[in-house]
């Protein structure tokens, strides 16, 4: 892939400038690649869905004019969570996918750390595995960097693959007992600070 050799400097990152050409011969085989990688990954980590993106806001309220309104995402499930200092409300689109939005109540917690050293952006993706504890063993033997494992609820357990293992982004891996909607019920009315 030929990359210009002028880079631009925003919000204190480098970013590169690709020709649009060249992005358009190596997108087939990029994306054939990157099929395949979801393939062999749903294969040995057991994904059974993309459930979904989260995003890291400063305010979920001044977000919600575009992931909602603009968007179509119709709010489904929202929890505030004072112990972790975030707080988080979903969204479901017509195909079923989901946003999650984030945003801290207060100065400490992960979310943020995370809007002060990165500014408003991607945050996780989180997927659904059918054995997390299977999961986190075949993602620690594939080289893969696993922490902060959580197995106490039956009803959400997680772990995650730290980002220095994937590509700069933070994945979450999770194993529910509960459906989508059975999830939707429970945090849609979950909204009562725990």
């Amino acid at each position: 892939m030929h990359v210009r050799s002028s880079c631009a400097r925003r919000r204190g990152r480098r970013t590169l400038h690709v020709r649009a050409e060249t992005l358009h011969r190596a997108a087939p085989r990029a994306v054939a690649a990157l099929a395949l990688a979801v393939d062999q990954l749903a294969g040995e980590l057991g994904v059974e869905a993309l459930d979904h993106t989260a995003i890291a806001v400063r305010d979920i309220t001044s977000a919600l004019p575009l992931y909602r309104d603009l968007l179509g995402g119709v709010p489904n499930g929202f929890e505030r969570l004072s112990q972790k200092s975030f707080m988080w409300l979903t969204l479901r689109y017509p195909n079923g996918s989901q946003i999650e939005l984030l945003q801290p109540i207060d100065d400490g917690g992960f979310v943020k750390s995370f809007l002060d050293r990165y500014g408003e952006g991607v945050h996780h993706m989180t997927f659904i595995v059918g054995d997390l504890r299977r999961a986190v063993e075949r993602a620690r033997a594939a080289g893969l960097r696993v922490v902060d494992e959580d197995y106490r609820d039956p009803r959400w357990q997680e772990a995650f693959i730290s980002p220095r293992s994937a590509f700069g982004t933070i994945i979450q891996l999770a194993q529910t007992s509960l459906s989508v909607a059975e999830r939707e019920r429970h945090w849609s009315v979950a909204a009562m600070d725990r």
